[in-house]
């Protein structure tokens, strides 16, 4: 089960591809927590550039069974 602050990094709002590509990055580190790689499923830039949504789906699912 996934604990409130378990995973604690600051989400930049701001709309531009640098705060973007910074989530992205946060995110991915973020996942070494659940002992999950990330780059299995999608590359960063995939993301980013919203291409292999079945490989992101993929992510969120192991994510889920993980946090579960």
């Amino acid at each position: 089960m996934l604990s409130h602050g378990a995973v604690c990094q600051s989400i930049n709002e701001k709309p531009s591809a640098f705060s973007a590509s910074e989530n992205i990055a946060k995110f991915f580190d973020s996942l070494a927590y659940f002992e999950i790689s990330g780059l299995t499923y999608i590359s960063p830039n995939e993301l980013q550039e919203e291409r292999n949504m079945d490989g992101l789906i993929s992510l969120l699912e192991e994510l889920h069974r993980r946090t579960s």
